[in-house]
């Protein structure tokens, strides 16, 4: 018999707030080996009307929490209105995304979500697929780009704030997003977080792509502005098919300038003594030597007696929690 779905429930009593409830979306092609695995591989109605149906049976048996945010009637309205939403065969993706993702949702346990099968996720793994070409992160309103995958793009810099893309304004666009991924009760900030991490990935993954993008934004004076950027398309090198890579090792020298380099993408400061401004970038809360970097960086600026301190965490994907608050400590301080 097939299955679909291996949903695995840890004990409530074990110490967990709430049901821990992980479903991978395991379709058959997770019993071929990688080399036979295609992601566009169509699976029949019938076949996940009955793997719908089966892991409609799993959470009203065994989630202990699916009715505390939504009540019994409106979870029954959301599972029928899922399954009536499979009217033809699907792909892994397709089924994941538009049936899956926000039926999930609707339960409001963020330990209860889905992932795409083990086959899937190995034939993924170190590919780079067409996207929306801009990294972001979103908190209200507001869209700032962190980073782009067009590497030649002159206009959309790092800090530019993208007000709409394709029609959709930022704060209603969001909310769409939020609408495909798991939440905790009603606190969505893990979701900004989320947002923040891979933007590509999920307006690709729930909005669907697109050849162009028609985005409006802010340029240097406030004025918005509005342009069309191509959809991210990545360039397959063919001239290095069947290359012999030689392997160089590397000297003490160029050794230590890559951990340099490495440390310097984690954090760095950087000082303006004419204006008495000091700017800390910190991409991490993980690795870094962040408390040699703190202790050493916050000596210096008492040492040149800078005034103005800028603490730029728009990369920073979080981390260990002691490090932060080793960073609160230092700037909550009073000479």
């Amino acid at each position: 018999m097939q299955r679909f779905f291996v949903p695995v429930i840890e004990n409530k009593q074990k110490g967990l707030f709430a049901c821990c409830l992980a479903m991978a979306v395991l379709l058959a092609s997770c019993s071929v080996s990688q080399k036979n695995y295609s992601p566009v591989k169509k699976f029949s109605k019938e076949q996940l009307q009955a793997d719908y149906t089966l892991l409609r049976n799993i959470l009203e048996d065994k989630h202990p929490s699916l009715y505390w945010y939504t009540p019994k009637d409106s979870m029954d309205f959301y599972f029928d209105r899922y399954y009536n939403a499979i009217k033809d065969s699907m792909n892994e993706l397709q089924f994941g995304w538009r049936v899956l993702a926000p039926l999930t949702h609707q339960v409001h346990c963020g330990h209860t979500s889905f992932g795409m099968s083990k086959a899937y996720n190995r034939w993924i793994a170190n590919k780079r697929l067409p996207s929306f070409p801009y990294f972001a992160r979103v908190w209200g309103d507001t869209l700032l780009v962190t980073g782009s995958l067009n590497r030649k793009d002159s206009i959309i810099k790092r800090g530019t704030v993208i007000t709409s893309i394709n029609g959709w304004r930022t704060k209603a666009l969001t909310q769409q997003l939020f609408n495909y991924m798991p939440v905790d009760g009603y606190a969505d900030n893990v979701n900004y977080m989320r947002l923040g991490a891979n933007f590509p990935y999920y307006h690709r993954n729930i909005m669907g792509l697109s050849r162009k993008y028609d985005i409006t934004y802010l340029d240097s004076t406030g004025k918005e502005l509005a342009m069309s950027v191509p959809v991210f398309q990545p360039i397959v090198d063919t001239s290095k098919k069947g290359e012999i890579r030689q392997w160089v090792k590397l000297t003490r020298a160029e050794k230590k300038q890559r951990r340099k380099q490495a440390l310097y993408n984690k954090r760095f400061l950087q000082i303006d003594t004419v204006n008495s401004t000091a700017v800390m970038t910190l991409n991490t809360f993980s690795g870094g030597r962040l408390r040699s970097f703190f202790r050493k960086s916050f000596k210096k600026l008492r040492k040149e007696n800078i005034h103005n301190l800028v603490i730029d965490l728009r990369s920073n994907g979080g981390g260990k929690i002691n490090l932060s608050t080793l960073l609160t400590k230092y700037v909550s301080r009073r000479s």
